[in-house]
């Protein structure tokens, strides 16, 4: 009798005072229901008192976004807690007629947004010489699907490009072809006398149409074939040579930044020899041809040295030492016009700067 009417009193509060009413209502009657068990002398049913808990409603662990949220087997009703979609917070509503949680943030939609996968990546050939092309392939596919792939592009290390791989007859495969001047031209080719090659990276990479990208790296060796030449800018070059000494660049005949017009490459390009000569006249009447050729080969030579002297344009005077006379100690017989000149030949030794 008292089970019967808990039973209908609780069923009067749902519709009344609805769930929350209702919770509180089943707490009672659990109550109630194990005290009226108790005091007939029946045994314990296995039921364990509800803390709380509400017939429809779900338990969450602590879990602040819900994520790993678990059901109290002990709890009556049917509903569970399921975890949110990526990126929101967890939140679920109970006591539905299905008896399941709604997750809040979860889209319907779902892009996997996986980047392309690089199946394949090489060369036509492993060493380009002058003269010569290469030819890079790469083959791709997407989780997205293939027609997900968009295209792709070669580029240096730094990001200057090179050329877009364009598509060929086989879907998912790009390949471009380019020439050892198109290569120095993006960036220069330099490549000292004693190296036979130079490895150069070339960077693949390929694009889907969420913008998602995907790169390798090919590796191909240039090479100026000529043994013990150097490349420079692109072009084989022998690094003896007056214009070419020592360095792509470097010039015996402009570049000795003195006095001394010219020189020549000498010592494996090591330095620049250079022979030129001096004059001392009235505007230098203090200075002898010693002095006058290592002021000529400031600042950039490394030694100098007078080889002889004489007179120019001046009388047949003989001279006793091309050290230490000066134009002040000329006799004045030896000074036939404003012209007479000591004619000083100098000859300087220039270092040049070498592989950069």
């Amino acid at each position: 009798m008292n089970q019967r009417f808990v039973s209908v009193s609780m069923l009067l509060c749902v519709a009344a005072c609805g769930s929350s009413s209702a919770s509180e209502a089943t707490d009672t009657a659990h109550t109630e229901t194990s005290g009226a068990a108790d005091s007939n002398g029946s045994t314990d049913t296995g039921r364990r008192p509800h803390t709380g808990s509400t017939a429809g409603s779900e338990a969450t662990s602590s879990d602040p976004q819900g994520e790993g949220s678990t059901t109290d087997d002990s709890t009556t009703g049917p509903s569970r807690s399921t975890t949110t979609g990526r990126g929101s917070e967890s939140g679920t509503t109970g006591g539905d007629t299905s008896g399941e949680g709604t997750s809040i943030g979860e889209s319907s939609d779902s892009v996997t947004g996986s980047p392309p996968l690089i199946l394949l990546a090489s060369t036509s050939v492993a060493t380009l010489h002058p003269g010569e092309s290469v030819t890079f392939v790469v083959v791709a596919t997407d989780p997205d699907g293939v027609d997900d792939l968009i295209g792709g592009a070669l580029h240096t290390p730094d990001g200057a490009a090179y050329g877009a791989l364009a598509t060929t007859a086989e879907e998912g495969a790009y390949e471009v072809e380019l020439t050892w001047d198109e290569i120095n031209l993006v960036e220069s080719i330099d490549i000292p006398p004693l190296m036979a090659a130079e490895s150069r990276d070339f960077i693949a990479v390929v694009f889907d149409q969420g913008g998602e990208e995907s790169q390798t790296v090919l590796t191909v060796a240039l090479s100026g074939g000529v043994e013990g030449w150097a490349v420079c800018a692109g072009e084989p070059t022998d690094l003896v040579e007056d214009e070419t000494c020592g360095s792509c660049g470097y010039s015996c005949l402009t570049d000795l930044g003195a006095g001394y017009g010219a020189g020549t490459c000498v010592d494996g390009g090591l330095e620049c020899d250079a022979f030129w000569t001096f004059h001392l006249s009235s505007s230098t009447p203090n200075t002898t041809c010693p002095e006058l050729c290592a002021a000529e080969g400031e600042p950039t030579a490394q030694s100098t040295v007078m080889l002889s002297c004489g007179i120019s344009n001046g009388m047949a005077c003989p001279i006793d030492n091309c050290n230490t006379i000066t134009f002040e100690d000329l006799p004045a017989f030896c000074v036939s016009s404003a012209m007479t000149t000591i004619e000083c030949s100098c000859a300087a030794v220039f270092p040049t700067p070498g592989w950069p």
